[in-house]
């Protein structure tokens, strides 16, 4: 699995798979090979000021479908999803964090995943609106770094990202504190996406020591 940390730009996830094509004359030889995890954060924010967390029990499903009521929201199969949450779960959990009803969180984990190619996406607050608490329909998105937003144009198929937001640190925007994306949804049978993904979840918690509750 290769690996990097500090994202300044979407674009070098796209960048970052080509690297790891380049690495291996010929082409990779095992679906893993072109596994990637990239994580960026906020140096401002204080991470071990945050007690308790929240996450959805589903991993949202982006299509890039205008989303009007929380009905045309798609979702990963549980089977696929569960393990993941549940590995976000426990390393949450190892750095200290308690986990705890969203409207009463320090911080609100929100994780998504496409699983076409090429898609170009527009990341709005349809997909979170029936979760999010005190949504708003004006609030925007605030990342470190850009873009403001994600527009995802040529993901590999199976990106899964993971969002840190401070829901009680809203004005226009909902701030995303710190983010991870990778790409173990790729290809393959059940298992080997399990596995992969939960070992990029550890991954991208590794490469990120400031996330731990004091």
């Amino acid at each position: 699995m290769k690996t990097t940390s500090k994202l300044f730009l979407f674009s070098l996830f796209i960048s970052g798979l080509t690297v790891v094509t380049g690495c291996y004359p010929g082409g990779p030889e095992y679906i893993e090979d072109y596994d990637l995890v990239l994580t960026n954060y906020s140096k401002e924010y204080d991470f071990g000021a945050q007690g308790t967390y929240s996450i959805p029990d589903s991993i949202v499903k982006i299509t890039g479908d205008d989303i009007d009521n929380p009905g045309d929201v798609k979702y990963v199969s549980a089977s696929i999803a569960d393990p993941i949450l549940n590995r976000i779960r426990k390393n949450m959990e190892d750095r200290g964090y308690q986990y705890t009803d969203k409207n009463t969180a320090d911080v609100v984990l929100l994780v998504s995943a496409w699983e076409v190619t090429n898609v170009s996406v527009w990341y709005d607050w349809g997909y979170w609106g029936w979760y999010y608490p005190g949504y708003s329909p004006g609030w925007g998105w605030g990342y470190p770094y850009y873009p403001t937003y994600p527009v995802t144009t040529s993901y590999k198929t199976g990106s899964v990202m993971i969002q840190w937001t401070d829901p009680q640190n809203i004005e226009d925007v909902v701030n995303v504190e710190w983010l991870t994306i990778f790409n173990g949804l790729a290809e393959g049978g059940a298992s080997s996406i399990i596995a992969r993904s939960t070992k990029a979840v550890d991954q991208a918690f590794t490469q990120s020591p400031y996330i731990k509750s004091n």
